[in-house]
């Protein structure tokens, strides 16, 4: 470090004044130098750590203005990247919090490159302290910007976050560019592709700006203009082949396009890359397999158990597919011990226990084992009776492949039947479903079963709608909430039941009967996206309505 930039009677005026700051790095003797330097200068408090997961736990429960964070801390131990992505994913570090990674001069590009999540900022070693200041007081008045912003995210007020950044654009016209990423990021977080894809033209017809591209690709994604994601995504890496996340969402694209060769080829390219991004791997690992690609399957699903030993981001389905890959290989000792394993792991998640129960009866059918199997399976039955039925849609993929293997086709059928119903709209569902359908050798039947499912539900929705459009709102409501009560995962319809009564509300006034019906879907959708702006919207009408004084609805069914 270089000497002090202010002395004490200056460091008064310093941008560090007052603040609460964090070091994480490995070196003692850095650390402490660093920290010696932050309190000349005014620091209300600093802070250090020498290890990752020490680190998290400290920045989850104090609330610090700056982290400042070596990138490299040590071999075989979580890395800066890793910290990052995890308080990002907690929510630990706001609008207004300020993260720096430090990292060394010949790793700069590869570190920028690979992080999925972009921190404030970066230091290069060796840096000055007048460095360190430059840095921190170019994002500290825009940070302080943010903070109405940032409490309004963390509430989930996103209604409130949007009107913040209006407000701010009318107020600091300079930040225009800062305050537009941050609403852009609301409206993706929302689900509202069509307002976020507004932002992002108005900002690529003045600058051309890659967090602006990048994100104009996800749009497209979204809202399945796959062709245009493509070439989206490979400008991006043309222009700049260490930026991992193009690379990560061309091989998306490419999947849904169809070509899962072409998919592979990406992730390879990019785990070439970057090897200690867990998602990364348990991407390249699940479309190896199914491009029967067993041993590049092999590998990147053992880096993601590996990578998951010391990350938040740890799954099950990591082991359980590893195991896949194993019996695929005919290597049913290992794929047993791996489901002893994720039990040991997960051993407070009934979800994983049925996991590891089917795929056990697959090896045990696979070994001619069939005692076995069928224990298996009725073990598998019993947990899914304990949990009501509540279940992602792959597990009960995966249940209703096992029922039609043994010969229980009507079982199977009926559980399928019941997940097309409750994701009728979510295409990576249907897919799975129709994969299954051919991995059985029955693709013919799985399409027409599929197509006449979809318009079942479809053909409901649509009589609902019509039915609110025509504002004959309680047999709107009577016919929603009967075919909710069947799908308490499907969202169109839960959401389509919670508009038709809060439409009823606002026309007839409030009604206590009818906002103790909205709690359940509320509750439901909550569970299902809770981030979707239409739903927020009704959210927002919901709560209206409770402020006024109670009324009997005509009409109340």
């Amino acid at each position: 470090m270089a000497k002090t930039l202010y002395n004490r009677e200056q460091a008064t005026d310093s941008v560090l004044k007052d603040k609460r700051i964090v070091i994480i790095d490995d070196f003692k003797e850095f650390r402490e130098s660093l920290r010696r330097t932050l309190l000349g200068l005014g620091a209300r408090s600093v802070d250090t750590c020498e290890e990752a997961n020490d680190a998290i736990s400290k920045i989850c429960r104090v609330p610090y203005d700056i982290i400042l964070c070596d990138y490299n801390l040590g071999e075989d131990k979580k890395d800066g990247q890793q910290i990052f992505e995890e308080l990002s994913y907690k929510k630990k570090i706001g609008y207004s919090s300020m993260f720096i990674m430090i990292t060394a001069e010949n790793t700069l590009k590869m570190v920028m490159g690979v992080m999925d999540y972009q921190p404030d900022g970066y230091l290069v070693k060796p840096f000055t302290t007048s460095d360190l200041v430059l840095r921190i007081k170019a994002t500290d008045e825009k940070k302080q910007l943010f903070s109405d912003i940032d409490r309004a995210v963390m509430y989930k007020d996103y209604l409130d976050a949007l009107k913040a950044c209006d407000e701010l654009m009318n107020q600091h016209p300079k930040y225009l560019i800062d305050i537009l990423k941050v609403k852009s990021d609301i409206f993706m977080l929302s689900s509202d592709y069509k307002s976020a894809e507004n932002v992002y033209q108005m900002v690529l017809k003045k600058y051309r700006l890659v967090w602006a591209e990048f994100n104009m690709g996800r749009v497209y994604f979204y809202t399945r203009r796959f062709m245009d994601a493509r070439n989206t995504f490979r400008t991006l890496i043309d222009e700049n082949d260490m930026f991992i996340p193009a690379y990560d969402w061309l091989a998306r694209t490419l999947e849904e396009l169809g070509d899962k060769k072409g998919a592979q080829g990406i992730l390879e390219e990019a785990v070439s890359i970057s090897p200690r991004a867990i998602f990364r791997q348990r991407a390249l690992g699940n479309v190896s397999f199914k491009n029967k690609d067993f041993d590049t399957a092999e590998t990147s699903f053992k880096q993601a158990v590996k990578l998951g030993k010391t990350s938040v981001f740890k799954e099950s389905t990591d082991y359980t597919q590893l195991a896949k890959v194993f019996i695929k290989k005919h290597d049913t000792t290992h794929a047993l011990s791996l489901i002893e394993e994720v039990r040991a792991d997960f051993s407070d998640s009934d979800d994983v226990l049925l996991q590891a129960t089917l795929i056990e009866g697959h090896i045990y059918a696979e070994t001619d084992r069939h005692e076995k199997a069928i224990e298996s399976l009725n073990e598998a039955e019993r947990i899914m009776k304990k949990l009501e039925g509540k279940v992602s849609p792959e597990l009960a993929i995966d249940l209703s492949e096992t029922y039609i293997k043994f010969g229980e086709k009507e079982k199977g059928m009926e559980l399928l039947k019941y997940v097309v119903m409750n994701n009728h709209s979510d295409n990576s569902v249907i897919n799975r479903v129709q994969e299954t359908f051919r991995g059985l050798g029955m693709a013919d039947e799985g399409i027409d079963f599929v197509a006449q499912t979809k318009a079942e539900i479809i053909g409901i929705n649509n009589k609902g709608v019509d039915l609110i459009n025509k504002g004959m709102l309680p047999e709107a409501i009577a016919l929603f909430e009967k075919a909710a009560d069947g799908l308490p995962s499907n969202f169109i319809i839960n959401l389509n039941a919670l508009r038709a009564i809060v439409g009823c509300l606002l026309k007839n006034g409030r009604d206590d009967r009818y906002l103790y019906k909205c709690e359940k879907y509320i509750e439901r959708i909550n569970d299902i996206d809770p981030n979707n702006m239409k739903f927020l919207q009704l959210i927002d009408k919901y709560n209206t309505v409770k402020c006024l004084e109670s009324s009997a609805p005509e009409g109340y069914a």
